[in-house]
């Protein structure tokens, strides 16, 4: 009799538990919290959502481009998600989107960095970064390790950036030494001596022969 009353009381517990989260879940269901039609009252239309299909091809290039990210083809990644960046409207609807997709597009360009080493990818994720990191709200506090994140990738960013800044100034400097010390050559090589220079010349013609005169006959 204990036992079948305990038991009794674990299923009116489990089902005051459950109840926050099916409520959760039926409001999640579109159309749910609207009162069910009378049975003689037809059920009202779903009205289409006209960016349905935008968003299913924005959501297509994102998992291509994801799946190609994962198997190491950065650039690959990289033009699927500038085309699905660029689908999206400048609306406030898409602004979670965009920004996500912000994201990925300057972690791909760092990646892609990593492999090739062309400095145009680290170039291309900065303004990405800064882009990215306006559409966050620094007083979320949700959003302080992403933007910690962000900030280091920034960071190294600029390092890289700055260090090749240093390879081009020492390079130039090569070079304008090179030049200088080139012309400064010039300009100490002595000029050839004259009487050098004159006995390679051609002598004039006289017209008279040193041959003796024949004899005549």
């Amino acid at each position: 009799m204990r036992a079948q009353r305990r038991y009794r009381a674990t299923r009116r517990d489990a089902s005051t538990r459950a109840l926050p989260l099916l409520l959760l879940c039926v409001s999640l269901v579109p159309g749910a919290a609207r009162a069910a039609p009378a049975p003689d009252e037809a059920p009202a239309e779903e009205p289409a959502d006209p960016d349905a299909e935008l968003l299913k091809r924005v959501s297509e290039l994102y998992l291509k481009g994801r799946a190609l990210f994962e198997s190491s083809e950065f650039n690959a990644a990289i033009e699927l998600w500038a085309q699905a960046y660029a689908e999206l409207p400048l609306s406030e609807r898409f602004t979670s989107q965009r920004s996500r997709l912000l994201l990925e597009l300057a972690s791909a360009h760092m990646r892609a960095y990593e492999v090739d080493g062309e400095l145009t990818h680290v170039r291309k994720a900065e303004p990405l970064f800064v882009e990215y990191l306006a559409t966050l709200d620094a007083s979320d506090a949700s959003t302080t390790a992403t933007r910690e994140m962000v900030a280091e990738q920034r960071a190294r960013v600029q390092a890289i950036l700055e260090e090749e800044r240093r390879r081009e100034a020492a390079r130039a400097a090569a070079e304008r030494d090179a030049a200088a010390r080139l012309a400064a050559e010039r300009e100490r090589r002595p000029s050839e001596p004259r009487s050098a220079s004159a006995s390679r010349r051609p002598r004039p013609a006289t017209g008279c022969s040193r041959r003796a005169p024949a004899r005549p006959c």
